[in-house]
């Protein structure tokens, strides 16, 4: 699970972020590698506050991260995998915005976040919700063309057995492929 610091530090650069240190969350910067897998790739980090503290707000390919390390305590990682989360949007403040995310965990509600930064991990989570829903559309449509093919072949198997004429059997068939 765990990568090297290095890789931490370069998955940050390769979204744009080569002054982490402006960010003012060092401590969970560093506990990256230690969170985030292999295979894994950052799609945008910012901070913003959530409970009450700054965090460090992490979109993965895979999924969303708050990661606090408290100075006397152990860090604190909240893990939303993305195929757990129902909704996600944010809301414009004069200055700030405020992004709120439902899954199947719970509500998080996080403040504070540069408007831009707000909008990108909606916009993340909205591709993903947007592609899983494809791929259920995909599911569902493989699984009736194979529905119908076994219930096709479980009449012609009736019909080889005499328990269904033939024209039974073509009419159950033409309602099948209707």
């Amino acid at each position: 699970m765990a990568i090297t610091k290095e890789r931490a530090q370069a998955l940050i650069k390769d979204i744009g972020f080569d002054s982490i240190h402006t960010l003012g969350v060092n401590n969970e910067v560093n506990l990256l590698k230690d969170i985030l897998y292999d295979d894994e790739r950052i799609l945008h980090l910012a901070t913003g506050t959530y409970s009450n503290s700054k965090n460090l707000i992490v979109a993965t390919d895979d999924r969303m991260l708050i990661i606090k390390k408290p100075l006397l305590n152990k860090p604190v990682i909240i893990d939303i995998p993305f195929d757990s989360i129902d909704r996600a949007f944010y809301k414009l403040g004069i200055i700030l915005a405020n992004f709120t995310l439902n899954s199947d965990l719970g509500t998080y509600f996080i403040d504070n976040l540069e408007k831009a930064d707000a909008m990108k991990f909606t916009n993340i989570i909205a591709d993903f919700l947007e592609c899983d829903e494809e791929q259920e559309e995909d599911d569902d449509s493989t699984n009736s063309g194979s529905d119908v093919i076994e219930k096709l072949e479980r009449l012609a198997s009736l019909k080889d057995k005499g328990a269904l004429t033939e024209a039974e059997f073509e009419i159950q068939k033409k309602k099948l492929l209707k």
